[in-house]
């Protein structure tokens, strides 16, 4: 099986969880989430606008906005597959954009390096850390570049943690997998 199939598959998996049960196992998550060290000793937050049938990340970034913590959402480029860094004051700044994708209006780039804590989506995470994204390769070389001090921590349904993704060479771990059973922890290096 190869990595587009394997996605495919999963994504079918994702899409097959009920709306009431993705809002509830998306609520246990957040709540989890909110609950670790990395979350509550973190000031600048780079978190994601959930798309589609991901875990809902909406109140997080408005709850996190209200208890005074920074929020800082990526604008995906596609012309080199990167990541634009954009802090946001408020939810209302989102609008559809790239891919359909909630993101802010791009104005200044957040240094990535004043990152305390980086929130990662995936399709699917396996045992050994590795993360199954959508295909663009905008993470893997996000997380790549971010100073080694700052937290890393991926949500996901349990249902897309996986034995094993297939990986390819620039593919990145995630040392802490939060879904809404378990918190894993995994050591944090590149392959």
């Amino acid at each position: 099986m190869n990595k587009k199939t394997l996605r495919s598959q999963l994504l079918e998996t994702r899409k097959n969880i009920s709306e009431e049960d993705r809002l509830n196992k998306s609520k246990i998550i957040i709540d989890k989430l909110m609950a670790t060290h990395e979350y509550k000793n973190a000031t600048n937050i780079m978190a994601f606008a959930s798309f589609g049938t991901e875990v809902n990340t909406h109140d997080f970034i408005k709850t996190s906005l209200a208890n005074g913590k920074r929020i800082i959402l990526p604008i995906s480029i596609k012309e080199d597959r990167s990541l634009f860094l954009q802090e946001i004051t408020n939810f209302d700044e989102l609008k559809p954009s790239t891919y359909g994708i909630l993101e802010p209006e791009k104005k200044e780039n957040f240094d990535r390096n004043k990152l305390d804590l980086v929130i990662v989506p995936g399709v699917a995470f396996d045992h050994r850390g590795f993360r199954l994204g959508y295909g663009g390769g905008y993470y893997d070389r996000f997380l790549a570049s971010l100073d080694k001090r700052t937290k890393i921590v991926a949500i996901n349904f349990e249902e897309l943690y996986v034995y094993r993704v297939i990986i390819s060479r620039y593919d990145m771990k995630v040392p802490v997998l939060i879904t809404d059973r378990k918190i894993r922890n995994f050591q944090r290096r590149a392959r």
